[in-house]
């Protein structure tokens, strides 16, 4: 077999298998996973006040040493419909950490507050969007 009968074969079947692969629809959808925050264990401090990043804490919740918040975002799924899914960016996920600071009177402990420490980025978490795929 001539070396240019050989080469115009291999170049026909890349270009048919990708023309093959890219008339396909992988028939997905974004489906959309709802915001949450995890809270980890509480200690016992008198005083709470903090409002940030949608989260609201107060005496009544007790003072977390950390919060996990994670944002809204979305998950590839099967779907029945032509649809294809398109990253459309990214949402990043947040650790909140907490101390009790206890306060003191010369040497006498005279009471503790919660104190927000630092937040860490923590995580991506993706944002989709579905879209047709065309000819289909």
């Amino acid at each position: 077999m001539p070396i240019r009968l050989v080469t115009a074969s291999c170049l026909a079947l890349l270009f048919a298998a990708a023309a093959a692969a890219q008339k396909t629809c992988p028939r997905t959808r974004a489906e959309r996973i709802a915001g949450s925050e995890q809270y980890g264990p509480a200690a016992s401090c008198s005083g709470l006040a903090f409002s940030g990043h949608g989260l609201k804490l107060s005496t009544a919740t007790g003072c977390p040493l950390f919060v996990t918040l994670i944002p809204e975002h979305h998950d590839v799924v099967p779907s029945a419909s032509a649809t294809r899914v398109e990253p459309m960016g990214a949402r990043e996920g947040r650790i909140l950490f907490f101390t009790c600071q206890t306060d003191y009177l010369i040497v006498i402990p005279w009471g503790s507050v919660c104190v927000f420490e630092r937040d860490l980025a923590w995580g991506s978490y993706p944002v989709l969007a579905t879209l047709p795929c065309e000819g289909q």
